[in-house]
Order: structure tokens, then sequence, then C-alpha cells
């Protein structure tokens, strides 16, 4: 039912750690001092490639084991906050730069992260859902910290395809507010329900190295809401695709 690691892979994990460990150490060290021409391109590719490890590797083998049912911890959604520090690295390796050998890539980065709105929320939606985020004509994302979330699920939930379903969800993820992090980390009911219906659409049209963990938090998500706030009924209501998704069954 779940995606989980194999116990031939466990030496992966473990390097996958050490990994993590080392481009921490390493990246603190480049970042510190002035970025020479030559390195940027490198210290770019570097950054995308230990974000994609940092979101595929998933420290648990079941969902109890997987945020948001395990115990706390400060490590907890530490691939989201990664986030963050690319964003930094783009504006010091400079991408879109005349000699860059990743002006394209770069450009495709930038439409995503940058696409307008095409399809309003109201039209992809189900109306609960906007009704228990709070949602209206006139919100933004200065105003409801759960807008910009649903307006890029809106862009997604009728997609029908695997290559635009994984885009979407990248720009999804550098696009997150400041705010609906905290909400995540403190584990707010709406924006874990927002999550859980991502995760659930990247399950529709797996790809690699998302589909992994979206297959792990999503059931975890799901028990999480089902257990702690299953008194809130139209949220219940909302859980069951997700649930169908990823196999959940009743308690």
């Amino acid at each position: 039912m779940f995606s989980g690691f194999t116990p031939s892979e466990q030496g992966t994990k473990r390097t996958q750690r050490t990994h993590s460990k080392s481009r921490k150490g390493c990246g603190n060290c480049k970042i510190k001092r002035t970025i020479q021409r030559s390195e940027r391109d490198a210290i770019w590719a570097a950054t995308i490639i230990f974000g994609s490890i940092a979101f595929y590797h998933v420290d648990a083998e079941t969902p109890e084991e997987a945020w948001p049912l395990r115990p706390d911890s400060p490590l907890d959604l530490n691939w989201l906050w990664m986030s963050d520090g690319k964003q930094e690295v783009w504006k010091l390796s400079q991408p879109l730069r005349p000699d860059s050998v990743s002006q394209d890539s770069a450009r495709n980065y930038l439409h995503f992260l940058e696409a307008p709105p095409m399809v309003h929320l109201w039209e992809a939606l189900p109306p609960i859902l906007i009704g228990l985020c709070g949602l209206e004509d006139t919100s933004t994302v200065h105003t409801n910290s759960y807008y910009g979330t649903a307006s890029s699920l809106a862009q997604s939930v009728n997609l029908d395809n695997v290559l635009p379903v994984s885009m979407n969800f990248i720009a999804f993820t550098m696009n997150m507010t400041l705010d609906y992090k905290r909400l995540l980390k403190r584990k707010d009911p709406c924006a874990l329900l927002l999550l859980a219906y991502w995760y659930a659409k990247v399950c529709q049209y797996p790809h690699w190295w998302i589909y992994g963990r979206a297959a792990m938090e999503l059931p975890a998500i799901c028990m999480y809401l089902e257990r702690y706030h299953r008194h809130n009924t139209n949220l219940q209501e909302l859980l069951i695709w997700p649930k169908m998704i990823c196999g959940v069954t009743p308690p």
C-alpha cells in the first residue's frame, strides 16, 4: 500500500545522511567567501541536486514514522526551508547571466515560478474546501495564508500529465509564503489538507523523486487529520479523495 524503503536500501539512506551533512558544511564554506565567476554554474547545479536529494530522502519506513504523525523534530519540513536557501543561491550564482551554461534551464525554472494563475479557485476547487480555508473573491496572498497554495492547486487539479503536474508542484514549493510554511510547521489542519491534495495529485501522476515523499507523507497526513480532527465534518468529507488515492481506510 505504501511506498517505503526496502532493507537493501538502508546503505543508501546512510549515504544520503552523510551527503546531507557534507552539503551543509561545504555550502556554508563556499558562500561565506566571494563566489568566483567560474564557480557560479557549479554552485547553482549543486544546489538543484542537493535540493532534489533533500526532497527525495524520507527518513521513515511507514506513515506512522513520517511527519506529521511522528514526534516533533527540529528537522521537520527541512526540505521545505531549503527553498529559501535556493533563492539566495539564485541571486549569488545568477544563472541567467550571458555566460552561464544554465540559461535555458534557469529560464524554464523562472517561468514556472512566475507563471500567472490561469484557473480561478472557484472553477477548480470544491466550494467546501474554499469555505474551510476562508477564501473569498477579494482574497490575496497578503490577506489569506492559504490563498497561494489553493491557487497553485487550482492550476493543477485537472491536469492529467506527469510533467506539468511535477513542474507545478516544484513551483508550488518554491512559491510557498512564510505564513503558510509556519502553518504547516504548527500542523494547522487546513494547511495540511491543502498539502494532502497536492500530494494526492502527485501520487496520481508520479515522478520518481517527488513520488516517494508524497506516497509516505500523504497517508501520514490523512491519518493525522483523521485522528486529531475527526469532529470536523467538513474536513473529514474533504479527506475522502486523498484517502482514496493513498489507500487509507477508516479506523
